[in-house]
């Protein structure tokens, strides 16, 4: 997300990159990122699996920073009739 779907590591093998974050490194934090991300994604990062945020955790942060952007957005209110996207309206026949 943080990439735009770019790779994170453009630069790097596998076996590198595996070497590399083996002591520590993390990427820098992308342009496009705000901090509230970027510090949530090092927090996915840390290295003790039980000091990572679980996925309850990760969706109360995200809805967080999404409603401080977005204030309609809310992921617990879901709506099933309707569509999260937008749909383009029909042609005319005109």
């Amino acid at each position: 997300m943080a990439t735009l779907g770019g790779v994170p590591y453009p630069t790097l093998t596998n076996s590198e990159l595996y070497r590399l974050l083996g002591t520590g490194y993390r990427m820098e934090r992308p342009d496009m990122c705000s901090d509230d991300v970027y510090e949530l994604m090092a927090d996915c990062w840390k290295e003790e699996p039980h000091s990572r945020p679980s996925f309850y955790q990760l969706i109360e942060k995200l809805e967080v920073i999404m409603e401080r952007d977005a204030p309609y957005l809310h992921l617990n209110e879901r709506n099933e009739d309707r569509p999260y996207y937008n749909v383009p309206p029909e042609a005319s026949d005109d």
